[in-house]
């Protein structure tokens, strides 16, 4: 945890202090890794005595598991008093779902307060193109990179058939993504209040299963990522999620999924749906996770499924003042000889 306090000061750095002497407003480096520490304790249950203070749920430590029998890592909610949301993360090839539980620990813990993540792992798979079995949520058997970034000699059938992907292995993947989702209504979730988040081949997936999705979800972020099968829209398009929204973030260096195809794919879908939003990193490469991206996520969860965000700033910041009046009494206090 003293890591993950310090992941959060790079982050937000300008919640750290830089003087002896802090605004009330912000947070000590201290305060905050105590804290930290003390959220730990909570996990394995050796809970110090002031732990109250903070609203920490009895199961809020990490959970193996996707919620419906598959492999992942699901992390609950630091206020579960809040109506719940979640955000469903979707990783890239080669990753896991406890690889990308670090950064939904930290968004969990540090800002967005009242959302459950779940992060399914995708099964281990052989993948053609590059003739290697790793986890991947389908296989790939072609991907033409080199002709996807001079997208200008192509023809329309040509960029449409760039990127060759088994159909039966992706649509078993929504499925999962599917089961997931249901899982979450039927618990209670409103499914506007349920997001889906993917990164490279997760985002992919994520696309998909947005725009073809039975319920209004609240809204799909896809990073680094292509849309697939652009062909079949807008027939394929449901009318559930025709007006929900839909955040793209691409690095104009990413040569794993080359930017000018991302774009010429995202500029499609905005010719015939509404709230496309295609967010240019200029001078990024493929993995762009940094802190303006975490921001820009925070943001955009933050507005279509709203809750208490910085729940532990508030708790730092009220602790700092009702410290520093009881200081101030203290030393009112006339000193007393014996």
């Amino acid at each position: 945890m003293p890591d993950a306090a310090s992941r959060y000061c790079r982050l937000h750095p300008s919640h750290v202090p830089h003087s002896s002497s802090p605004p009330a407003s912000c947070s000590s480096a201290l305060l905050l890794c105590l804290l930290a520490l003390f959220s730990a304790a909570a996990a394995e249950n050796s809970l110090l005595p002031f732990l109250p203070l903070l609203p920490v749920p009895t199961d809020r430590q990490p959970r193996q598991g996707d919620g419906v029998g598959g492999e992942g890592y699901t992390i609950l909610p630091v206020l579960r008093n809040e109506q719940p949301a979640t955000v469903i993360i979707l990783h890239g090839m080669g990753s896991t779902g406890e690889a990308w539980g670090f950064l939904s620990l930290a968004l969990s813990f540090f800002s967005l307060n009242y959302v459950k993540f779940i992060i399914p792992t995708a099964p281990l798979t052989h993948v053609t193109y590059l003739d290697k079995q790793l986890r991947s949520w389908y296989d790939i058997r072609t991907f033409r990179q080199s002709a996807a970034a001079n997208l200008s000699s192509l023809t329309p059938a040509q960029l449409l058939n760039l990127v060759d992907i088994d159909r039966p292995q992706f649509d078993n993947a929504v499925e999962r993504v599917n089961d997931i989702i249901r899982s979450e209504v039927e618990r209670g979730v409103n499914p506007q209040r349920i997001l889906l988040l993917g990164f490279s081949q997760g985002g992919a997936l994520a696309l998909h299963a947005f725009l073809r999705s039975p319920w209004s979800l609240a809204a799909v972020i896809g990073v680094a990522t292509w849309i697939p099968f652009i062909q079949e829209y807008p027939s394929a398009m449901s009318p559930a999620t025709r007006n929900r929204h839909m955040l793209l973030m691409h690095g104009t260096d990413d040569t794993a999924v080359p930017y000018v195809f991302a774009q010429y794919l995202a500029n499609r879908l905005s010719s015939f749906r509404s709230n496309v939003n295609f967010t240019t990193f200029a001078g990024e490469p493929h993995v762009i996770l940094n802190v303006q991206v975490i921001e820009t996520i925070e943001h955009f969860v933050s507005q279509r499924a709203p809750g208490t965000m910085r729940y532990l700033d508030k708790l730092i910041n009220d602790m700092t003042e009702k410290f520093g009046s009881l200081s101030s009494r203290l030393e009112s206090v006339p000193n007393v000889s014996m």
